[in-house]
């Protein structure tokens, strides 16, 4: 449900077949890969293999292109390095390990059948050599103009994940995804399948699976599996746009510290994967249950009017109330007060929330374990 998150870049890595060199840096971001002239041609002249895949690079060449706040990100991660006119970036056949960036100037890709591809600022080559170290370059890159390049080396990789790991996993999916759409296209091209080439994608989709995978773990709590704050803040302006009828109820535990100065922390934890329990229970497939920290929660409901809102929310606020807890036998209960509002067109997301919280807080001094609803 959720997008976008932290990933470890180093399992991919380590089960990374030996790549074929046709593909090496083919991305959104731009092209430095392009082995062609390894392929045994079907003609003379090759035409027939190279055209069809420099349509695809040059159809796209306005989505392949960094933003301006992942370009900085990078920069500060990277190695600045400028080149001359004429001179060479990258000569086919030499390990390589990093990718880079053009920040300013161009770059010329040198195909093996027509003009060169001209790449400009904001786009990026060579990234499926700092995917899988030491794989040969498989065309030259030559300078155009004056160039300044931003070059990613292995170290960029554990910084990036230290500093922008949303950066990282945006390379890596846009290399996917450019490589697994254009199969179809790639294979007809070549008229054959070849064997490493079938296993090169099959290792990316596999990487795909496993980042989508990693993108929910990023955006779960966990202690209790719910969706954590981060999930709420991306998804909770998609619920606005997609659907009508957007209730919001915020919950806040009553009693909840005496627990864990009581019992100790590992009976408040009790409490909270309960709560946690309770919320799954009383929500559809299409509701998001959030843990937002310590022990305040929210559930975003979709496609509710005010009356089914409050109605849900109070099987909530019951549910919690008898649930199970490890400090019945102390005389503590652990009860939920809660603020709900409905959303309404035209509102700012915040203003919507801020709602929400101002009416759990008149629940709070309402004497607690009960629902106010914002009007």
């Amino acid at each position: 449900m959720c997008g976008v998150a932290a990933c470890s870049w180093r399992p991919f890595i380590g089960r990374a077949p030996s790549l074929y060199r046709n593909v090496e840096g083919w991305s959104e971001g731009g092209h430095a890969g392009f082995g062609f002239a390894r392929l045994s041609f079907p003609d003379a002249s090759g035409d027939a293999i190279v055209r069809p895949m420099r349509d695809l690079f040059e159809a796209g060449s306005a989505l392949r292109r960094l933003s301006d706040d992942d370009r900085a990100a990078i920069a500060r991660s990277g190695h600045r390095r400028t080149f001359r006119p004429g001179q060479t970036v990258l000569k086919e056949g030499a390990a390589g390990d990093g990718m880079f960036v053009v920040q300013t100037g161009e770059v010329a890709l040198r195909l093996p059948y027509g003009e060169p591809i001209v790449l400009g600022p904001g786009t990026y080559f060579g990234e499926l050599s700092f995917i899988n170290p030491d794989h040969p370059r498989s065309a030259d890159v030559i300078a155009r103009t004056s160039t300044e390049l931003l070059e990613l080396d292995q170290g960029s990789i554990a910084a990036l994940q230290r500093t922008h790991p949303q950066v990282l996993l945006k390379l890596v999916r846009r290399t996917c995804a450019f490589l697994v759409d254009k199969e179809t296209s790639l294979v007809s091209a070549l008229r054959v399948k070849n064997a490493e080439l079938e296993q090169t994608l099959d290792f990316l989709r596999r990487t795909r699976e496993e980042l989508d995978y990693q993108e929910l773990l990023a955006q779960t709590d966990g202690l209790t599996g719910l969706y954590n704050r981060r999930c709420l803040d991306e998804q909770l302006p998609k619920f606005i746009r997609r659907t009508e009828g957007v209730g919001l109820v915020m919950v806040d535990l009553d009693h909840f510290k005496p627990v864990n100065d009581t019992l100790g922390h590992p009976a408040g934890d009790l409490v909270l994967c309960g709560v946690a329990r309770v919320l799954r229970r009383h929500v559809r497939r299409t509701d998001l249950p959030v843990r937002l920290g310590g022990d305040e929660f929210c559930v975003v409901f979709n496609d509710v009017d005010e009356a089914q809102g409050r109605r849900r929310a109070e099987d909530l606020r019951a549910g919690i109330e008898v649930m199970p807890q490890p400090g019945q036998d102390h005389g503590i209960l652990v009860t939920a007060s809660m603020g709900g509002a409905i959303y309404e067109r035209g509102e700012a997301v915040e203003a919507f929330v801020e709602r929400a919280d101002a009416v759990l807080y008149e629940a709070k001094r309402a004497g607690r374990n009960c629902l106010r609803w914002a009007r």
